[in-house]
């Protein structure tokens, strides 16, 4: 993983220890959410094995759904969607679609008069769907050589933590802003069909799929 992840997980973990002196109101309230922002790989190989594999930043959209307790803690349940181009030396082999959908524990602050500005820490994971699309490179293989090349994948438990400031302008809409760092791996299987038979690719079978994710969004609370 690259160093920079590593000082960004301490500092949400600093922050985290921080956090419950923002509490502020003590009212209980549901609230729904979107956001979207940019995403950007965690790791220096996309695929096990293969060093000059990466891939490239993407933007991600989502929404959730989050029950806050009148002790600051909360509940949240999201659903994000980014697809990332996996390359090599600059050739594009495909994209990679993934879709996780997990369940957030949360500390979230709320100001005491309905505005201003608080903060909030969460953890939590869940399941992350994946689905890869062929790119140019694959499909210019296929046509020289005369063969299919199908990529299968597997979904995937994805370990998320991260933490942000909220500005609450009204008392019922917050802007958020977040920074998260989202943890998996892959599953892949590659078959090449053609030339009397079909055969495996046993040395990629894992996509590093770890990224860091910097998001803005909206919130709006009942």
């Amino acid at each position: 993983m690259r160093c920079w992840v590593v000082g960004i997980l301490c500092s949400l973990c600093f922050v985290g220890g921080t956090l419950p002196v923002w509490a502020g109101s003590d009212v209980s309230r549901f609230s729904l959410g979107f956001q979207g922002g940019g995403v950007l790989g965690a790791q220096h190989q996309a695929v096990d094995g293969f060093e000059d594999t990466k891939f490239s930043p993407a933007f991600t959209y989502g929404g959730g759904i989050m029950y806050r307790w009148g002790n600051g803690f909360a509940v949240e349940l999201g659903v994000q969607r980014f697809r990332m181009t996996l390359k090599e030396d600059g050739e594009k082999f495909g994209d990679l679609t993934l879709t996780p959908a997990m369940v957030l524990l949360k500390y979230q602050g709320m100001p005491r008069n309905g505005k201003g500005v608080t903060g909030h820490v969460e953890l939590g994971g869940g399941v992350s769907f994946a689905k890869f699309q062929e790119g140019p490179f694959i499909k210019d293989l296929e046509r020289s050589l005369g063969v299919n090349v199908d990529v299968t994948t597997k979904k995937s438990f994805v370990f998320e933590m991260g933490a942000g400031l909220d500005y609450f302008f009204a008392p019922h809409v917050s802007l958020n802003t977040d920074v998260r760092v989202l943890l998996s791996r892959v599953s892949t299987k590659w078959n090449v069909q053609g030339g009397g038979g079909s055969r495996s690719v046993p040395d990629v079978d894992k996509f590093r799929t770890s990224n860091v994710q910097l998001l803005l969004g909206l919130r709006y609370w009942f």
